[in-house]
C-alpha cells in the first residue's frame, strides 16, 4: 500500500473516533442537564408544598406536602 492511502485511512479512523467520543460526551451531558432540570422541578415543588403547609395547615396541604416529599425522595437522593 501507498502512503498516501495509510495516511487517508487513519485520518477516516481518528475522524470517526473523534465523533463517536465527542457523541457519548454531548448525551452524558444531555442526561446530567435533564436530571437536574428534573431535581429542580421537584425541589420546587416540595418546597412549594412545604410552604402552603406552613400557612395553611389543613388535610390537603399535608397530603401534597407528603406526595411531594416521598417524589422528591425517590428523585433527589441521586
Amino acid at each position: 500500500m501507498s502512503i498516501e492511502i495509510i495516511i487517508s485511512i487513519v485520518g477516516a479512523l481518528s475522524a470517526l473516533t473523534v465523533a463517536a467520543v465527542g457523541a457519548v460526551m454531548v448525551n452524558k451531558n444531555n442526561n446530567k442537564l435533564q436530571i437536574r432540570k428534573l431535581k429542580e422541578s421537584h425541589y420546587i415543588s416540595f418546597f412549594e408544598a412545604l410552604h402552603n403547609n406552613a400557612a395553611n395547615n389543613d388535610e390537603q396541604s399535608l397530603e401534597q406536602y407528603t406526595y411531594y416529599r416521598d417524589k422528591l425522595l425517590l428523585v433527589g437522593c441521586e
